[in-house]
């Protein structure tokens, strides 16, 4: 690589930015990169900073306009969208006056398009396979392993993603609690804007990451999809398992799941 400044653009979903800051926290050298981020992304950032050494990090936030959880580019339903444009052009104004370096976006997904319009050559960090193996590749990251909890007291179910089709079936949240009814507290947590069943005891609803954070942190093991929660367990520290529907990827699944084989398809028994 070259000396020049390393510029990382995050300027994608949730899970994305916190994949990033997993990796930097355990980068070799993280003073090497500046992170140049999304405002979209700071809510969740400042809800992680009592529970993390972030200052040590180089994060700069800056407002792109995003409105869709990630740039407009990116998606397939925003690409040609008005707004689309004018992230782009607010994009530019926040790179063009910063000194000579090398530029990163998060994946390739048309990194190729975004050097082409910002004129700047933009290289990934991540490919479409094995994601949180190609951070650590980049950074030089070494994850922490995170133990297996075996017999938990309080466990908790985080049941809705941000794409609709991965949430986890009311049947499984039944079967979970099942599971555990004898031996743990079980909570659902259901997110203010897709609360997919009615409430039960020990429930509730958050609408916040300060609310999701600190109920991941006074859990012992939590099961969620394939999404942001996930990520967040991986970066906090807490063992939990994946539910996914049959077919779907594993190239975001995390680093403690997959060592410890803690996914699981839709309607299996836990």
């Amino acid at each position: 690589m070259s000396r020049q400044h390393k510029y990382i653009l995050a300027l994608r979903a949730y899970g994305d930015f916190t994949i990033l800051l997993n990796a930097l926290q355990h980068a070799a050298y993280p003073s090497e990169y500046h992170v140049i981020a999304s405002t979209h992304l700071k809510p969740l950032y400042e809800a992680l900073r009592p529970y993390l050494k972030l200052d040590v990090l180089s994060v700069e936030f800056k407002e792109i306009g995003i409105r869709h959880s990630l740039l407009g580019l990116f998606t397939n339903r925003y690409l040609f969208n008005a707004n689309t444009y004018r992230e782009l052009k607010q994009l530019q104004l926040v790179l063009n006056p910063l000194p000579a370096g090398d530029f990163y976006v998060e994946q390739d997904y048309r990194k190729w398009l975004l050097s082409i319009l910002l004129q700047k050559k933009c290289s990934a960090i991540a490919g479409g396979h094995a994601v949180y193996a190609s951070y650590a590749d980049f950074f030089r990251a070494d994850y922490p392993i995170i133990s297996d909890c075996v017999k938990p007291s309080r466990v908790l179910i985080l049941p809705t993603a941000r794409q609709k089709f991965r949430n986890i079936p009311l049947a499984d949240i039944l079967t979970i609690k099942k599971t555990f009814a004898d031996t743990a507290i079980v909570q659902t947590g259901f997110y203010a804007g897709n609360q997919i069943a009615a409430l039960s005891e020990n429930d509730f609803v958050y609408a916040s990451f300060q609310d999701l954070v600190a109920q991941i942190m006074d859990s012992e093991l939590v099961f969620c999809p394939d999404s942001l929660q996930a990520h967040l367990c991986q970066l906090l520290g807490k063992p939990h398992y994946i539910l996914h529907p049959k077919g779907l990827s594993e190239a975001f699944f995390t680093p403690h799941v997959m060592r410890l084989k803690k996914y699981k398809v839709f309607g299996s028994s836990y």
